[in-house]
């Protein structure tokens, strides 16, 4: 308990005081405030009792406040609000009181709405204090949930969004001889020769944002830098580039700070999202790996926004209940305790800097944020991350036909030598997620197979021999060779069994054909058996697509629609393959109908 009466829960858990010989001193001197008090108290009359914060004389049940917020904020607000309620608050000669409830953000912005069961989701809230206006805007997707959010809420706390970088790799990046960078530090994940890295790849470790606030930060950093509320094409494909580099996706960030605390697992990842007090919170016990923050140039801010709900269960008095625990919040006092637990006031300036360090890497003031979240643009956002994240299975199946050792109309390379270079491309797209072989199809006298298996079926980056799978795709790419006819509807419809056969749940299943012609083969499928087979062999439970690359102007266009379309799939009609292969991934994501 602290000289204010605060049973502390800093992280630091410091002693205030020194010991025996001061007790009688300091209970001395209690007398004589209470002494004094009393006298004035006499000599100013009663009004000194209506003051906030001042005991009042009030009876009945209290009017409770229920402050629902995050079981990782619980000890802290619980502890401001005991402390409130030892001042008899009171409104009306009525007790007033507040209690504080463990409610996921994420799982209230789920489950808020005027139909609130208590049966499944306990009694609703008077105020939601979630540790980040986030949760407000995606609650507010929600067009039942967006009137109990009318009210304006006030910030009673800050702490920005920073990257928690374990400290040897904070050293290798320069730190302490000059402050850490975010952005720096994203660089040197995706291109670790750009920032004079060496050695093997680093990893970053993900939070995930449908359930942490520092996820859903980082993913607005990956897909929305600059907070227009809007994921263009460009910022997708670079947010699948990023995503390469991704290691472990955890549920909440002690996850990763208990990793730390295991020696051996202390290399998984190099640094992770965490709110800056987090941080702080960790480093003050002194750990074997200490982290370092890495502050973005204008980060999200988790801004504890105290929201007073409008909805029906929030009558007159509960709200005046509540409006005066806010204005506790705000004093002094509470928010003298709030820096002990590494949060910054509202203003987002340190209250005191024995709690964020400078010694440590932390900033004593932060930049202005990011401009806020709409629900539209958070939407857009949590929708690209899922289908990033979302595995693909992909059979590639590449047309080696000898047309493709004709030039590329208006160009100097043969089509063989752009569909190698655009592969190589889309290879380096895939991300981390993802489950890829590779074919070649060609009827020619050396080569009496219609298709021939270059890369077996598997993950991305599992070995295939002595080197990885994305690794053995760019060698089969490099070692191909055009000659003979082309099969493409015989090769098409063995493609399309051979991931039917594959199949994974909650994947994109998919076949990639890529050729520059007509089919060329006598006496297999034609086009009007290949639609009818597909068509009839499509099981609605296990949907495998065909997405089909034409390559140059000679590719057969309407035959590959139709073969894509009786699919569910898309047929890209981009004469440049560069552009082929993005729209590719961009198609992976859903953005092309």
């Amino acid at each position: 308990m602290d000289a204010s009466g605060f049973e502390l829960t800093s992280h630091r858990q410091r002693r205030f005081g020194s010991g025996r010989r001061r007790r009688w001193p300091l209970l001395l001197a209690a007398l004589l405030v209470v002494a004094v008090g009393a006298v004035a108290l006499v000599l100013r009359g009663p009004s000194a009792a209506h003051r906030p914060g001042a005991a009042q004389a009030c009876t009945g049940t209290p009017v409770t406040v229920t402050v629902a917020t995050a079981q990782s904020d619980v000890t802290t607000f619980s502890a401001l609000a005991r402390r409130w309620n030892t001042t008899t608050p009171a409104a009306d000669g009525r007790c007033l009181a507040a209690s504080v409830v463990p409610a996921e953000p994420a799982d209230v912005a789920a489950q808020l709405g005027p139909a609130w069961n208590p049966a499944h989701e306990g009694g609703p809230p008077t105020v939601w204090l979630p540790d980040s206006s986030l949760w407000l805007a995606a609650a507010a997707i929600r067009p039942d949930a967006a009137p109990i959010l009318s009210g304006q809420p006030t910030s009673v706390a800050a702490s920005p969004v920073v990257l928690a970088v374990r400290q040897p790799v904070a050293q290798a990046l320069g730190w302490p001889q000059r402050p850490l960078d975010a952005q720096q530090m994203l660089a040197s994940f995706v291109d670790p020769a750009k920032v004079g890295q060496s050695g093997p790849p680093m990893k970053l470790g993900m939070v995930d944002p449908q359930k942490s606030t520092v996820g859903l930060a980082m993913a607005l950093a990956m897909l929305d830098p600059a907070g227009t509320g809007t994921v263009t094409d460009q910022q997708l494909l670079a947010g699948i580039q990023f995503s390469q580099v991704l290691g472990t996706v955890a549920p909440d960030v002690q996850t990763f700070l208990t990793a730390m605390d295991r020696p051996a697992a202390a290399t998984d990842v190099a640094a992770f999202p965490a709110l800056e007090r987090d941080i702080a919170g960790y480093d003050a016990g002194s750990p074997a790996n200490q982290l370092v923050p890495a502050y973005q140039p204008n980060p999200v801010v988790a801004d504890f926004p105290y929201t007073i709900l409008s909805g029906s269960w929030v009558d007159a008095a509960h709200r005046g209940a509540a409006e005066q625990f806010r204005q506790y919040l705000l004093s002094p006092t509470a928010q003298d305790f709030l820096a002990t637990q590494g949060l910054r006031g509202p203003d987002r300036a340190a209250r005191t800097a024995q709690y964020l360090p400078a010694a440590q890497g932390f900033q004593p003031t932060v930049p202005a944020p990011r401009p806020p979240a709409t629900p539209a643009g958070l939407r857009q956002v949590l929708d690209q991350w899922t289908s990033i994240q979302r595995p693909s299975n992909v059979l590639v199946a590449l047309d080696t036909s000898g047309s493709m050792n004709f030039p590329v109309p208006g160009g100097t390379q043969s089509k063989l030598q752009l569909l190698q270079q655009t592969a190589t491309d889309g290879f380096a797209l895939l991300t981390n997620v993802t489950s890829i072989a590779m074919w070649d199809f060609s009827v020619a006298p050396d080569r009496t197979d219609e298709h021939r298996e270059l890369v077996p079926f598997g993950p991305i980056f599992d070995r295939v021999g002595p080197v990885t799978r994305q690794k053995a795709l760019y060698g089969a790419v490099a070692g191909l060779h055009a000659d003979g006819f082309t099969p493409l509807y015989d090769t098409a419809y063995a493609a399309f069994h051979e991931m039917q056969n594959r199949w994974q749940p909650n994947a994109t299943n998919v076949v990639l054909l890529v050729t520059d012609g007509a089919n060329e083969l006598d006496g297999g499928l034609d086009l009007a058996g290949l639609v009818d087979r597909l068509h009839h062999e499509q099981h609605a439970d296990r949907p495998v697509q065909i997405v089909s690359v034409a390559v140059g102007s000679e590719a057969d266009a309407n035959a590959l629609q139709q073969i894509s379309a009786a699919t569910g799939g898309h047929t890209l009609l981009a004469r440049d393959p560069t552009k082929a292969v993005q729209q590719l991934v961009l198609a992976f994501a859903g953005r092309l109908a």
